[in-house]
């Protein structure tokens, strides 16, 4: 009887040690390799700090820019009366009514006309520098004058009021002091004050 013949067919691959020489860097390679990373970190810092320098001198200029620009509004805020720069939409319209209510209050206690343009024209010629008047109430038929306003030093107020009595148009009136400020206003940097001129009996 004739024995059957027989193959073994082996379907696995056979195994094969990895060439860790084909991969991995010898230390030459190694070294050249960490010497360019740390080449471009060091660039990489470099560019930065300079930028980092640029954007803070950058950053200096804009801030003393704005400075500036603060300080040239306040030294124009100044020659404008505070209701310009106020918040309260209908506080600034109250006022601007008070205001109004005012000078019609003050056209209709005064009947001489005469009296009233002299007596502007002498208060443009006694104010002072880095003063002005917010309100003129004359009473008692120009008897009793009322002037209110503000400065921005007690130099400049008293200014004014030794420009008052110094005035031949007021020679017969006597001055009193109401009320000033004894520090200035915070929104508009200025000293209230008020101010009554009496007629002498």
């Amino acid at each position: 009887m004739t024995k059957p013949m027989r193959q073994d067919i082996n379907l696995y691959k056979p195994f094969k040690n990895p060439n860790i020489d084909s991969w991995l860097l010898n230390w030459k390679q190694f070294w050249l390799a960490n010497l360019a990373f740390s080449v471009f970190f060091l660039i990489a810092y470099i560019i930065f700090s300079i930028s980092n320098q640029l954007l803070e001198k950058k950053n200096i200029e804009l801030s003393n820019q704005a400075e500036k620009l603060k300080n040239e509004f306040y030294a124009v805020k100044k020659t404008y009366p505070s209701i310009f720069f106020k918040k309260d939409v209908a506080k600034t319209i109250e006022d601007l009514n008070k205001e109004i209510s005012s000078q019609e209050k003050l056209l209709q206690n005064i009947v001489n006309r005469t009296f009233l343009s002299s007596l502007l024209i002498t208060l443009s010629h006694s104010i002072s520098k880095d003063c002005w008047l917010t309100k003129i109430d004359i009473n008692n038929n120009s008897s009793d004058i009322i002037l209110t306003g503000n400065g921005l030093s007690m130099l400049s107020i008293n200014s004014f009021m030794k420009n008052l009595i110094k005035n031949q148009f007021f020679k017969s009136y006597i001055l009193n002091i109401n009320h000033i400020d004894n520090e200035p206003d915070p929104e508009t940097k200025a000293i209230g004050f008020e101010i009554t001129m009496v007629r002498r009996s």
